[in-house]
């Protein structure tokens, strides 16, 4: 990448650029090991103390790619996983799931819970089908719980503005705050590589508040360029500030 001895560095570099540099990071598929490590170090350098990694056993040293950096402690971490069953095609090879934490006040109160998340990837009724199920199974109990509010972050690799994907998922009376918006394209890839095929647009990522106290404004959707004009990742990056009453 022009100016930068990988992406990783580029990426870090794009991050630290922006007039809003985020308090807390949330990332997906930083699924090799070298790669997290490079970019841990890197955000380091941009004042960043606090990292969630999830790294649980795997044959193939694949874990879920979800990553979180924050400028300052978070509480209540854990790790909810997808189960074998519950994931399909090349997702079975990565421990998918969800990291969950909380934003806690001075005196140890849990302000704000956040779930970082990818869901399958693919197209076609099974996938579909199969990212409905994750949804349901795995984060709907802690986004439907209403005693501490809660904001559903990342890839969902399905379009909320589809009614019948949101109804299937369970995620009706819930609001992603980036709905309407492209988040995703691979003209990056047909940039690289050459490819031939049609370059696609995509609404697939989500910021989820499940409650009315979680108040939200600065809402950006920005594509991650290089100095060299080349997207740096797939997806857009989603910033936004997050308050809650």
């Amino acid at each position: 990448v022009k100016g930068h001895d990988s992406r990783v560095a580029a990426l870090v570099h794009w991050i630290g650029s922006q007039n809003l540099v985020p308090d807390i990071f949330f990332g997906q598929e930083f699924t090799d090991f070298h790669a997290q490590e490079a970019f841990v170090a890197g955000m380091k350098n941009l004042g960043y103390t606090f990292f969630v990694i999830d790294r649980a056993p795997h044959p193939l040293f694949m874990n879920s790619g979800l990553l979180v950096a924050s400028k300052y402690k978070l509480k209540n971490i854990s790790f909810i996983p997808f189960a074998f069953t519950d994931r399909l095609g090349c997702d079975r090879l990565v421990q998918k799931g969800a990291i969950v934490c909380t934003i806690a006040d001075t005196k140890a109160k849990q302000r704000m819970r956040l779930l970082n998340t990818h869901l399958n990837c693919g197209y076609g009724p099974v996938a579909d089908a199969t990212r409905y199920r994750q949804v349901k199974n795995y984060l709907l109990p802690t986004l439907s719980d209403q005693s501490i509010p809660t904001v559903l972050i990342g890839d969902l690799n399905l379009d909320t503005s589809n009614q019948q994907a949101k109804q299937e998922s369970g995620l009706e009376g819930f609001t992603n705050l980036c709905e309407g918006n492209i988040t995703c394209t691979n003209e990056g890839v047909a940039h690289l590589r050459g490819s031939d095929e049609p370059i696609i647009y995509e609404n697939i990522d989500a910021v989820m508040p499940n409650s009315q106290r979680i108040g939200h404004t600065n809402l950006t959707i920005t594509k991650v360029v290089g100095e060299d004009e080349v997207l740096l990742s797939d997806h857009y990056a989603v910033g936004i500030t997050l308050s809650c009453v």
